[in-house]
């Protein structure tokens, strides 16, 4: 995946355009997209298997983040994460 083919929209999302546009091999590209998604690490933490941020619903400016995997101490210790 190159730079140019992937743009910040804002701060929760992000746009990947297919590394091929033809006609003929859009669809390939896609699937390749597809199978590769999931082994996308963010932030650097590959024992986790899954992340969520949830918002809470009693208080619009308070997110969760839900957490599934290894490696909770990681997480934990992130800068900006209120473990408590």
């Amino acid at each position: 995946m190159k730079p140019k083919n992937i743009d910040k929209k804002n701060a929760s999302k992000i746009h990947i355009r297919p590394f091929d546009n033809s006609r003929d091999s859009m669809y390939f590209s896609m699937q390749t997209l597809k199978q590769m998604l999931p082994q996308v690490v963010v932030k650097g933490y590959t024992s986790i298997s899954r992340a969520v941020i949830n918002k809470k619903q009693d208080d619009d400016s308070k997110h969760e983040l839900l957490v599934e995997g290894y490696g909770l101490k990681s997480v934990m210790m992130t800068p900006g994460i209120d473990f408590t």
